[in-house]
């Protein structure tokens, strides 16, 4: 997304093309071997301990599910393309329309009408596959067909694909480095809120899934900013780059500011959704303070990230995601529950730490790189 966003803004539109056919290549190349190993769904679940039961119908859904993988990376190699060009409203009536096509295929699988056997969690599997089928066939032949799509066919050498996807893996190695890292560093979390006992790892669980989607909703704005800023950056377009992120700066605040706001008003019944236990509302609710602290430095971290992915930095914006979350985050984590002994408070303060040092480090290489750019003569 962030190469084809760049060269469509460089109106190297042929480009663009090229990239997202290397990326279907790659994707799917990968993506079927993920798939062999869903067929051996059994022996995994029998590897983790599982009873028999279990396996059996887990490694039958384990397959089912395994055969939408690649489907799976069609879809989200096409909407990628499609956002980056500045289609994004293709893929979105294309999700509107499998969800509703997934809400028949559970109704008649799952509770076996129409005449078709109650199949249950398995299923659910099958509606998913179709679904993930119906996406991908839609979606190239929407980008097939769609206005001026001539403008980004071309011919790739598939004899020199591996060659020529050097830049687009070299990025996505970065980025899988830095998911891996935040991954295992929230997991990280949750071990520690393990030690404390079963009702505080209940309560970290609670407030971790709150933080998370209040992540989901950050990253919706943030994606659409960094698809922004990639147009510009491929354009070497400094003033509207400047411009773009303060706009986009204000935007994600505003939208922190109200998700915040949602949240402060609405503790006890977010709360509710979770679970009844008195208990555990008396130690949960006043630890959504730290919450309300995060959404906004979450927001910022966030945001700077994918701006400078977009201006393909991401070397340092992966250096920086290590320190801030397999550093930062454990080291505070680790003093303030088991050194000072704060418990969940601790853990949460930690997380605050390290979405503050994201977000200074951050902002500090975007204003660089733009200062940067003035000297080198990028207007």
């Amino acid at each position: 997304m962030i190469r084809i966003s760049n060269k469509f803004g460089a109106k190297k539109y042929k480009e663009c093309g090229n990239i997202y056919k290397r990326s279907l290549i790659l994707g799917t190349t990968l993506s079927v071997i993920f798939t062999l190993i869903c067929f051996f769904g059994f022996e995994i679940f029998q590897l983790l301990g599982q009873n028999k039961t279990i396996s059996d119908n887990g490694g039958v859904i384990l397959k089912i599910l395994g055969l939408s993988i690649p489907f799976t990376i069609i879809n989200v190699c096409s909407n990628y393309f499609l956002d980056a060009i500045k289609k994004p409203k293709a893929g979105s009536y294309a999700m509107l329309i499998a969800n509703l096509i997934n809400i028949l295929f559970n109704w008649i699988f799952i509770y076996g009408n129409l005449g078709f056997d109650e199949l249950g969690a398995v299923g659910s599997a099958w509606a998913t596959l179709i679904v993930k089928i119906f996406l991908a066939l839609y979606l190239i032949v929407y980008i097939k067909k769609m206005k001026n799509s001539q403008k980004f066919e071309d011919k790739i050498s598939l004899k020199n694909w591996w060659k020529d996807s050097q830049i687009e893996r070299k990025m996505g190695y970065g980025i899988a480095i830095t998911l891996l890292a935040e991954s295992a560093s929230f997991a990280s979390l949750k071990i520690f809120a393990g030690w404390m006992g079963e009702t505080q790892i209940a309560i970290f669980t609670i407030l971790l899934n709150i933080i998370n989607i209040t992540f989901f909703i950050n990253l919706g704005s943030t994606t659409a900013s960094s698809i922004l800023i990639g147009n510009i950056y491929g354009q070497k377009n400094r003033k509207n780059i400047i411009f773009s992120a303060i706009s986009s700066l204000i935007f994600c605040l505003l939208l922190a500011l109200i998700t915040l706001v949602i949240i402060f008003n609405n503790e006890i019944n977010i709360i509710e959704l979770y679970c009844n236990d008195d208990s555990i509302k008396c130690i949960a609710i006043p630890l959504f303070i730290y919450i309300l602290y995060s959404i906004p430095l979450d927001s910022i971290q966030l945001l700077m990230s994918q701006m400078l992915r977009a201006r393909r930095d991401i070397s340092f914006t992966t250096l920086n995601q290590i320190i801030s979350f397999s550093t930062v985050l454990i080291g505070f984590a680790y003093y303030f529950t088991v050194v000072k002994n704060l418990e969940i408070k601790g853990l949460l303060f930690a997380l605050l730490i390290s979405y503050f040092t994201s977000s200074i480090i951050g902002t500090s290489r975007f204003v660089y790189l733009c200062l940067r750019d003035k000297k080198i003569g990028v207007k």
